[in-house]
């Protein structure tokens, strides 16, 4: 695989998970997030992007490496879906109860929602750059 190939792969990652788990955590879990995690989170006008900016650049380096090393590309759309949401799974679940560990105010039904998300946003993503992989 040549550098621009995996530097496509590696945007596709990047945007699609950035952009999938903004759209999830701001739209579709948003407000159940807000109400379970009042005092936790911090108001959406006050986020400091950068981090969230570099976490992304991290998790993208390694869901991209993963696919890579698994050879999850070269093996079928749904194989690469089920190794993102593997890695989703891993990532967000540890970091889910990890929080509850820790955090006064993290539920098991926010551990739930979060691990859920992150499985669909990185089989999402996964599963695209699949298809960028394999685009003629």
């Amino acid at each position: 695989m040549n550098y621009k190939k995996n530097a496509l792969l590696w945007i596709t990652v990047f945007v699609t998970s950035f952009i999938l788990d903004l759209i999830a955590h701001i739209g579709i879990t948003g407000g159940f997030e807000a109400k379970e995690l009042i005092g936790v989170i911090k108001p959406m006008e006050s986020v400091n992007f950068l981090p969230l900016i570099f976490e992304y650049v991290i998790l993208s380096t390694g869901i991209t490496y993963f696919l890579m090393e698994t050879n999850a590309f070269k093996k079928s759309l749904s194989y690469s879906a089920f190794v993102g949401g593997l890695i989703g799974l891993m990532i967000y679940g540890i970091y889910s109860l990890i929080n509850i560990s820790f955090l006064i105010k993290w539920s098991w039904s926010v551990v739930v929602m979060d691990t859920v998300t992150g499985v669909v946003v990185m089989a999402l993503s996964s599963a695209l750059a699949y298809l960028v992989f394999h685009k003629k």
